[in-house]
């Protein structure tokens, strides 16, 4: 992206953006941009490389001068977190702190996903290298005790806090 491009998104963001979590039961990093002009919208949609998502919703009851809202909003972990790192610098403050809010989301998303058969795996090692009890690993590590036995047992193959991640391996599952 050019960096012209780069600041024009920034300032249609800090002006008309929301960078969020979402509050449903997979809380997800999100950017979204609301507007009632089409053009800037499919614009920021090219330059965020969602311009397949751009969707069209009708004025509701209580919308001003009752005009249709176009909206886009990038989810993806990876992609929200490449974005927020490339305009944090030239954004307000308060948009730094929601930024910053999202860019953790996305580190922990990263972090279950790529590290938790790792971390599985280095509690496993960490057991046999140093014999060490499944409690103290946990109050090692931070690690609930119950997951950190269960890695022990073979009843659970990853570690990570949303249920959706784990892997159970009893044959009764």
């Amino acid at each position: 992206m050019k960096k012209t491009d780069l600041y024009w998104l920034a300032g249609l963001l800090e002006g008309e953006g929301s960078f969020h979590i979402s509050s449903d039961e997979n809380p997800r990093p999100t950017i979204s941009l609301h507007m009632t002009d089409e053009e800037p919208v499919r614009r920021a949609a090219s330059l965020m490389e969602i311009s397949n998502r751009v969707y069209k919703r009708p004025p509701s009851k209580d919308s001003f001068g009752k005009k249709d809202v176009w909206y886009i909003s990038l989810t993806g972990a990876k992609e929200v977190a490449h974005l927020c790192r490339l305009i944090r610098s030239i954004m307000s403050p308060r948009r730094q702190t929601q930024i910053d809010a999202v860019l953790w989301r996305c580190d922990q998303i990263y972090d279950d996903w790529i590290s938790g058969f790792q971390k599985a795996e280095i509690i496993k090692y960490i057991h046999s290298r140093w014999q060490l009890s499944g409690s103290e690993i946990s109050r090692r590590t931070g690690i609930e005790t119950t997951s950190v036995n269960d890695i022990l047992n073979g009843e659970q193959e990853r570690i990570g806090h949303r249920g959706a991640f784990w892997g159970m391996r009893r044959e009764d599952n």
